[in-house]
């Protein structure tokens, strides 16, 4: 049984030897404890949960779920060591048909996929520092000369490699085709630094931009626009009812809308039609694609993170066309820097460090960014990314609203923040208005945050704070805060994570869970009157590491799991070794 565990051994008891003695064939002839090994075959202590009943563990859609009323939300399987989900209702409701979202597809490719190693991929431009002058026109002359040459097998046009030195850039460098790569040779201080010496208004140094549609993706030329007639669509659930199947075909990539009436927003709902919230702007869409099609009901790849209810507006099933957003991008290596380190007054100047647009199966990894208000930014159309062995220390500081946001999903979907650090950061681990997950951040810490990380307003959906640590994590109504920001997220999920102090309030018609925290559960900011969400084993870590790794075991074995992470991680918790490295060089240098 792989469990992604703290380090722990296997602990055979009496207590718990019953239920392990099946394990016992299964298990035969494997390391259990070998230190050294990259990853290890470690059994949950089942004295520490729930023992399930082996006759009311059921499949549901390739996803083992239990029957019993007061399983946890997750807990492994007593003989095959696959997680077994327990069903749960949303706030205000009582059918318990809602599982916890599968989020192992978020990242590079859908998850479990090495990023490409650096030698593999072709440098086929290489630059020098001009020293005492703008480096903008000959870094981009050499992006668009490589974006004019031809992709490759493995869909890679090529590396700009940017030597070792310090590039003062004054305008914004776009890149706007696929298979581009940026590296430079070092993300310390030694390395490549690029320095964005705008002047205008909230500069970006850096954009990857594709094209699309925003929130709504862009449709296929067939588009095919079919009514949900299911009267629920559970979260967990990757089934759907149409009024027809015609014109679908397996392969075919969907958007799922789910469009909230006045109902849901209205004082019997979530009540934030009184901050200004639109219906309209609440239609928001869910990207899957068919994997079967049984009569009028449609398979899907992912499993939903936001319920569908008929009596609270419904929703619409079309096809998509996304072959216009960028694939297979990258920036690495280097370090990113702004001026106007200390006039915290200015916001003319370099203010997004790098930000990705209509742009899947991309990456970011090995990237400091200082002094910058907003480091990694991922908007609309940004889907199944990794970022990964990234910092920003050190933020242009000026603590007000919309500033010093560090690791920032805006609005995309399926991406993976892994081995993140932030520091002196006022939002660390945040997403922003209508972020439709799964997103993911693991194995993350920030030191000496100002204020909390989480969703931070607008019904974000579908996130994943799994060995996350720091300061404040939060989801709550946030009611009149900003521009009416209420509630800010459903669907959030804090796995073994370790804050100062948590908010974990549930919307009505949704819910919000806390697993393994530890920390100080405290009062909404705005309102103390709201639903609590469900909250297991608080003060005590949960065997299953994370979640996320689990999943991704689970999904696809334990290769997966190897190509996504490092040794450290597969062992334990990284908290401490990201201290240390705090952004100044490579990550695996550090021990």
């Amino acid at each position: 049984m792989w469990a992604y565990l703290q380090g722990d051994k296997a602990l055979f008891t009496k207590r718990n030897i019953g239920v392990l003695l099946p394990l016992l064939f299964f298990i035969y002839g494997c390391t259990l404890t070998d230190e050294s090994a990259n990853s290890k075959l470690l059994l949950e202590n089942a004295s520490s949960q729930n023992t399930l009943a082996l006759d009311s563990i059921i499949n549901i859609n390739n996803r083992w779920v239990t029957t019993e009323k007061t399983a946890r939300l997750a807990q492994l399987h007593p003989t095959d060591g696959h997680i077994v989900y327990g069903q749960y209702s949303n706030e205000k409701r009582n059918n318990r048909n809602n599982i916890l979202p599968d989020f192992s597809y978020a990242g590079f490719k859908k998850g479990g996929v090495a990023l490409p190693e650096y030698s593999d991929l072709p440098v086929v431009e290489t630059l020098f520092a001009i020293n005492d002058g703008d480096n903008t026109f000959q870094i981009q002359q050499a992006i668009n000369n490589v974006s004019a040459l031809p992709l490759n097998a493995e869909g890679y046009r090529g590396v700009i490699l940017l030597s070792k030195g310090t590039y003062n850039i004054e305008k914004e460098l776009i890149v706007a085709a696929s298979g581009v790569v940026i590296r430079g040779e070092g993300q310390g201080d030694n390395g490549t630094r690029l320095i964005s010496t705008a002047t205008s208004y909230r500069a970006t140094l850096l954009s990857f931009k594709g094209q699309g549609n925003g929130v709504l993706p862009s449709p296929a030329k067939n588009r095919r626009k079919t009514a949900i007639t299911q009267q629920n669509v559970p979260v967990g659930s990757n089934v759907v009812t149409v009024t027809s199947s015609e014109g679908y075909s397996v392969g075919d990539e969907i958007a799922i809308v789910r469009t909230p009436n006045n109902a849901w927003l209205g004082k019997s709902g979530i009540n934030t039609a009184k901050f200004g919230w639109l219906t309209k702007g609440y239609a928001l869409a869910h990207e899957r694609v068919i994997t079967a099609i049984n009569g009028n009901t449609l398979t899907f790849d992912i499993p939903m993170v936001d319920t569908i209810e008929e009596q609270l507006g419904g929703g619409y099933v079309y096809r998509i066309n996304v072959s216009k957003r960028l694939n297979q991008v990258g920036l690495e290596n280097l370090q990113l820097q702004t001026t106007y380190k200390s006039n915290v007054t200015n916001e003319n100047r370099g203010f997004y460090g790098v930000s990705f647009s209509e742009v899947q199966h991309s990456w970011v990894r090995d990237v400091t960014v200082k002094y910058f208000s907003h480091a990694y930014n991922l908007k609309y159309g940004a889907r199944f990314n990794t970022l990964e062995n990234v910092a920003l220390v050190k933020p242009n500081f000026r603590v007000k609203g919309g500033r010093h946001y560090a690791f920032y999903v805006e609005g995309g979907s399926f991406n993976l923040f892994q081995r993140c650090y932030g520091h002196n950061v006022r939002h660390t681990f945040v997403t922003g208005s209508r972020a439709t997950g799964p997103n993911v951040f693991l194995d993350c810490t920030a030191e000496k945050s100002k204020n909390d990380s989480g969703p931070h307003h607008r019904w974000a959906t579908g996130t994943l704070f799994d060995n996350t640590q720091g300061y404040q994590l939060r989801v709550q109504n946030r009611k009149t805060s900003g521009s009416g920001h209420g509630w800010a997220g459903a669907q959030q999920l804090m796995w073994n994570s370790d804050h100062d102090e948590y908010v974990l309030q549930a919307p009505p018609f949704a819910m919000n869970w806390a697993v393994g925290i530890t920390g100080k559960i405290s009062d909404g900011q705005w309102t103390h009157s709201e639903a609590t969400g469900i909250i297991e084993s608080h003060g005590k870590r949960v065997k299953i590491r994370s979640l996320y790794l689990q999943q991704l075991h689970d999904r696809l074995g334990e290769n997966a799991v190897e190509a996504v992470t490092i040794s450290q991680q597969r062992k334990g918790t990284i908290w401490a070794l990201l201290k240390r490295w705090q952004g100044d060089g490579k990550l695996g240098e550090y021990k």
